[in-house]
């Protein structure tokens, strides 16, 4: 009897030990997701711009927005390819409950389904955040798994601080190539509202590494959005700097390769050339 108390007992206080590895400390909640503006960036802003043309004018010409919008569309295909699942993924986890797992650490698991753009495929998603830094900032990992393998791939890792003012991730590109391929810095003014983003390319694969686009918000700029294209690699020195109002859709357009000159390119209401 005496020896079936002591195994009781030791049953009883390794459950006890358990309960507290997964009760999360008093007072200490899961740490808020980041906001979608720390990841994403609005390449396609400019291409959905709808030049006006209820009233015709047959001498006008669209050259600085087109130009713009173009070289936008090619860092959003590129963006889309390798990091829209994994960006895409991120945002589901807002519905799920999260889930302390010990050592100030919190997981999300949840099944992502990729719309066909994406590839179509499902897969197992276990998302990760842990307060370090004398829990001023939280390090985020995301592992998946594609439905059907049983391979779990890192898909990106990055730390962000607990106040969101500023985050660094970095994307691989895929299962079948775990390298390294974006880079993404975040930004924010909290007091003012303005922030910026920028994906570097960090793969040693590509022939643009080292590039990057840079998105920018100022609030009460009069073009108070803007972005920034750096050749990599293949196109080193080269540099698009473009900036525009959201409200108006007026902006201008900078670029020596393209223009021949250092100026200012501009484009009005209806996205027709202007001059600055």
């Amino acid at each position: 009897m005496k020896k079936l108390q002591v195994i009781l007992a030791f049953i009883l206080s390794l459950a006890l030990f358990t309960s507290c590895d997964v009760d999360p400390p008093i007072n200490q909640e899961a740490p808020d997701l980041p906001p979608q503006e720390m990841f994403s960036m609005p390449t396609t802003a400019l291409s959905t711009m709808e030049p006006d043309t209820a009233v015709p004018n047959a001498n006008a010409t669209y050259r600085n927005w087109t130009f713009s919008a173009i070289n936008l569309v090619v860092w959003n295909t590129a963006i889309a390819v390798h990091a829209g699942i994994p960006i895409a993924s991120f945002g589901k986890a807002v519905n799920q409950r999260a889930v302390y797992i010990g050592n100030d650490t919190f997981s999300w698991t949840y099944v992502y389904e990729a719309p066909a753009i994406l590839g179509g495929k499902s897969y197992d998603v276990v998302l990760t955040a842990q307060y370090i830094n004398n829990f001023q900032e939280v390090e985020w990992i995301m592992n998946v798994t594609e439905q059907g393998s049983t391979n779990t791939f890192e898909w990106y890792k990055g730390i962000s601080s607990t106040d969101f003012s500023e985050a660094h991730f970095t994307v691989n590109r895929n299962p079948a190539n775990p390298e390294g391929y974006l880079d993404i810095e975040f930004e924010k003014d909290l007091s003012s509202g303005d922030f910026k983003i920028r994906y570097t390319s960090v793969a040693a694969s590509d022939p643009g590494l080292g590039g990057y686009i840079e998105y920018r918000e100022n609030v009460g700029a009069a073009f108070d959005r803007a972005f920034d294209i750096f050749g990599g690699a293949n196109k080193p020195g080269e540099s698009i700097e473009i900036q525009w109002n959201q409200q108006n859709e007026n902006g201008r357009v900078k670029n020596l390769e393209f223009f021949n000159d250092s100026n200012w390119h501009c484009w009005d209401e209806n996205q027709a050339d202007t001059s600055c």
